[in-house]
């Protein structure tokens, strides 16, 4: 195996607390996720903190997968680390929100590891998913979509 890395950044005209608050409920998996038909937070688990579990329900090619994902690092509203403990390669997520004069700009790095001598012909495919996530987020967001962050 060996490491893949990618990383995408967009503008975002919103402040960082708003963008914090989008994110950290479930239900944003379902706008801005691909695939995804349904997210929710596992009871009991906190919000928006070390600890988060969420459930994240995928349809790729008429296949329903679950997956779980794990805040592991949190900074509200400047960084999460997010880790997917059912996936079958380790990965990790960090979104970064930094304030601007005109917003935020909203990163998506993930890092993953894919079978060795793989990692170029992967990395375009992965680079533009991340991307198209971040243009989804944007355009949910400027919409004034907006959850509760503190609903179960």
């Amino acid at each position: 195996m060996e490491p893949l890395t990618v990383e995408s950044s967009i503008d975002i005209a919103c402040s960082a607390q708003d963008l914090w608050d989008f994110l950290v409920a479930p239900e944003s998996a379902v706008l801005v996720g691909d695939g995804v038909v349904k997210a929710f937070r596992v009871p009991g688990a906190p919000v928006g903190v070390a600890g988060d579990q969420h459930c994240v329900v995928y349809e790729i090619d008429g296949r329903v997968t679950v997956h779980m994902a794990e805040v592991v690092e949190a900074d509200a509203p400047n960084r999460m680390v997010i880790r997917w403990p059912t996936l079958s390669t380790t990965m990790l997520s960090v979104s970064t929100l930094t304030p601007t004069h005109a917003g935020t700009t909203y990163t998506s790095r993930i890092g993953l590891q894919v079978a060795y001598g793989t990692s170029s012909k992967i990395e375009p495919g992965v680079l533009k998913a991340v991307a198209e996530g971040n243009v989804r987020l944007k355009a949910c967001v400027e919409a004034g979509t907006r959850f509760s962050a503190t609903a179960d």
